[in-house]
């Protein structure tokens, strides 16, 4: 990690109601579409990279396979600066240098926003999130299936036009295109696993604390980025007021 954090809001109050409203209902597949889509995921594995197609033996369904498989494939060569630390560099960034110019951050947001808001404060996660993690919140995401749901009906769809062929280089080249053209509908509340800013800490959430209570869900708040405008977005957190 470099070292610094850029700190920016990109989640607003819950109790907007744009921010909570839930998601129009997916278009179910076919019953059987899993099965007959299956040995084209297989496929793409071929097409990513090996980290990423290990993750993709480790996610549940086929919808949920062709949604992490179209964020690796836009991700391409790139994947490899995004993936998530391994268990080894989560050691190793744990008392480093690193994580403590993150936590006097952590705590400089805390105090600002306790001073502009008495009775509240904000509630860290401080810990990588390992890929371990990052599979099992993609497994179980509400968001998640929703958008798997469509995208599997989709691919289904392409599939059939096609006529279905023997899972070959040239339609996976295809499918592997009409995948990365694709817009996850609703758009998934995670990144796909292993590419979570979270897995290397280049992004931490903030949770406002009401008063008399524990972690209510009343705004959640993000810190993301890097590079020396971090001051200016952590002052973008600081001076929010809490959900009165």
């Amino acid at each position: 990690m470099s070292g610094r954090l850029l700190l920016a809001v990109i989640a607003s109050s819950c109790v907007a109601a744009v921010a909570c409203s839930e998601p129009g209902a997916p278009t179910p597949p076919a019953p059987d579409s899993g099965q007959r889509i299956a040995p084209y995921v297989n496929g793409l594995r071929g097409l990513v990279d090996p980290r990423a197609a290990s993750a993709l033996e480790r996610v549940d369904g086929v919808g949920r396979q062709l949604l992490a498989a179209r964020s690796y494939l836009r991700a391409s060569t790139g994947i490899g600066d995004r993936w998530s630390w391994t268990k080894k560099q989560i050691s190793a960034f744990e008392g480093s240098a690193d994580q403590q110019a993150l936590l006097e951050q952590i705590g400089a947001v805390r105090s600002a926003f306790e001073r502009s808001n008495p009775g509240y404060t904000l509630f860290v996660n401080e810990r990588v999130r390992s890929l371990d993690e990052q599979l099992s919140n993609w497994n179980r995401n509400d968001s998640v299936a929703s958008a798997a749901a469509n995208l599997e009906a989709a691919t289904q769809e392409f599939l059939a036009k096609t006529g279905w062929p023997a899972p070959g280089e040239q339609i996976l080249r295809g499918l592997a295109a009409f995948l990365q053209a694709q817009t996850p509908e609703p758009k998934p509340t995670l990144a796909a696993p292993g590419l979570s800013a979270h897995g290397q800490m280049h992004a931490v959430d903030f949770h406002v604390l009401s008063p008399n209570a524990s972690r209510a869900p009343s705004q959640r708040l993000s810190a993301i980025g890097h590079g020396p405008e971090r001051n200016a977005a952590a002052h973008g957190i600081q001076s929010l007021s809490a959900p009165r």
